[in-house]
């Protein structure tokens, strides 16, 4: 092997204008391009299946009532387009990745970066892939995405009265048959069991809206620097928040009907 000047014996594969230089530069280039491929497509493929498969331990799956399937059902929209931003945000940043390092680790961090962007941010940017000529155009297109996921949401939270109402009164009836002696102890955790299940769902669905609340809080951040006035996705924010305190309180009445069983 050549020697260098501070006198160490270099390691690296012969590189040069050569003819068998320039192969082996070419070589390893390809090996490396193969290499980032296969990261990008297994982590967009695990991923995929990530987005498929059944959520174990999660309230997903099918419900006794028509409340709880609601949730759960827009639960699992949001976590699908979710994994598909993270997907995306994979490909892009291993390629990225790739472009600034040129090796294979630059790719698996890019690749990593891109999978925590896009996987935050997959929603709502699916949710509002739209090309704005202006970035006025652009806030009031924020503010008028931020009304529809308020709209969306104010439907959670009904359904989420309606759960809870109906939860409490099947408690309520329960509690009066255990005590009337008509069913046992056993029975009566048996029949309620299912409350948890529907407790997971509200919880999941509150995670899933604080987290498009925290990406419009980076908007709102975003176009404050920019100089531009916020004020209207700031009251959608707020209606936001507002429901999500109301879908909090639900849930708090249902733990404690189901504590008090």
């Amino acid at each position: 092997m050549p020697e260098v000047p501070n006198g160490s014996v270099r390691s690296d594969p012969p590189t040069g204008s050569g003819a068998i230089g320039q192969e082996v530069t070419r070589m390893m280039r390809t090996r490396t391009t193969w290499k980032i491929g296969v990261l990008a497509v297994a982590l967009a493929v695990s991923l995929g299946a990530c987005q498929t498969a059944p959520r174990t331990g999660s309230a997903g799956g099918s419900f006794n009532d028509p409340y709880s399937q609601q949730l759960a059902d827009r639960n699992s929209r949001f976590n699908a387009t979710v994994a598909e931003g993270a997907i995306i945000g994979t490909l892009l940043g291993a390629a990225a990745g790739a472009a600034i390092g040129g090796d294979w680790e630059s790719a698996a961090i890019g690749a990593g970066a891109g999978l925590a962007t896009g996987a935050v941010a997959g929603y709502f940017v699916a949710s509002n892939n739209q090309n704005y000529a202006t970035r006025e155009q652009a806030l009031n297109g924020q503010i008028q995405q931020a009304r529809a996921q308020v709209a969306e949401y104010q439907r959670d939270v009904n359904v989420t009265r309606q759960l809870v109402s109906a939860k409490r009164q099947r408690i309520q009836s329960l509690q009066g048959q255990l005590a009337s002696g008509e069913i046992t102890a056993g029975q009566y955790r048996a029949q309620i069991s299912d409350v948890q299940g529907s407790v997971r769902v509200i919880q999941e669905n509150i995670a899933a809206n604080e987290q498009n609340m925290g990406l419009i809080e980076q908007e709102i951040a975003q176009f404050r620097r920019e100089g531009y006035n916020t004020s209207g996705l700031e009251a959608e924010l707020r209606r936001y928040r507002s429901l999500r305190d109301q879908q909090v309180a639900l849930l708090r009445e249902l733990t404690a009907a189901q504590a008090a069983g």
